[in-house]
């Protein structure tokens, strides 16, 4: 081979190993993580994990804030659940947010020299249009937030990632998904939750037992979770992921909306909001 095509197979393998780094659901840090029953996930693990701080006002003048997950889908947008950002109970309102990223330890936040921190306000908050409450269960949980300014990947690549999105065809491993955050580990814990990502690997429940204990749920979500490996309070919002069974890859198959004594959770299933998130996305550039 002559200089000119060593230098061309050279580059074209700079060019392929640039675009591995920056392919979605990738992660440096391989480790078997075993919220409830959960277990510290290692530092850039996740590396789509958000960490969501709102901030209401009530028609009281009474500030609130909640704590939530959130999930990175591309260099500008985060997946969250609608009820982190709108309870459909007391008359408030939502401020402002802020955003970590690229960090396990919430408790660091603006101290992580690799941690990002970000503001967002409601012009960058989109609601589904048909989220609803339902005796207390929530219909179509999911929102988006749009970052300020799109996220430079290529230079942040090996602590913060997105996350791949189920698409129809894809499948995954459902012997091998699991649920993050940053919640509470036992039902009657109270506080803040953890300060650390913790995750645990949850089992699918099929539609017909969920129903027992959530009677409104439908095709559009998916249950999952057990009396001892479950999301928990202040894990809503967060990512259901389990790998790909073509390429190993990290896949979101659903945001985690509700549960019932940090058992059983049902999340938002993302093949069924396809559609409304790529809508988004487009119209909103």
């Amino acid at each position: 081979m002559n200089k000119k095509g060593l230098l061309f197979a050279t580059l074209m393998s700079l060019v392929a190993l640039l675009h591995a780094d920056l392919k979605c659901g990738t992660s440096k840090i391989n480790f078997e993580p075993r919220i409830i029953g959960g277990h510290v996930v290692p530092n850039h693990a996740y590396p789509w994990m958000a960490f969501l701080v709102n901030t209401f006002n009530t028609t009281e003048g009474i500030t609130r804030r909640n704590y939530c997950g959130a999930t990175l889908i591309d260099k500008q947008w985060l997946l969250t659940a609608v009820h982190c950002l709108d309870r459909f109970t007391d008359n408030r309102t939502f401020l402002h947010g802020v955003a970590l990223l690229g960090t396990n330890d919430v408790s660091k936040l603006g101290r992580n020299p690799k941690s990002i921190s970000i503001n967002y306000g409601p012009k960058d908050v989109f609601i589904h249009n048909d989220s609803t409450r339902i005796h207390n269960y929530i219909i179509n949980d999911v929102a988006m937030i749009k970052l300020p300014e799109p996220l430079k990947l290529d230079e942040i690549k090996n602590y913060v990632k997105p996350i791949c999105l189920q698409e129809p065809g894809v499948k995954i491993n459902a012997k091998n998904c699991y649920v993050a955050g940053w919640g509470r580990v036992y039902a009657e814990e109270g506080g803040l939750g953890q300060k650390i990502l913790l995750s645990t690997r949850v089992p699918f429940v099929k539609l017909p037992e969920c129903k027992k204990t959530f009677p409104y749920v439908t095709e559009k979500e998916v249950c999952a979770g057990s009396s001892t490996h479950s999301a928990c309070a202040g894990d809503s919002g967060g990512p259901l992921q389990c790998t790909n069974k073509k390429d190993g890859s990290w896949t979101m198959v659903g945001i985690a909306s509700q549960g019932r004594d940090c058992k059983l959770t049902t999340y938002t299933r993302i093949l069924y909001y396809l559609e409304w998130i790529n809508n988004i996305r487009k119209n909103n550039p």
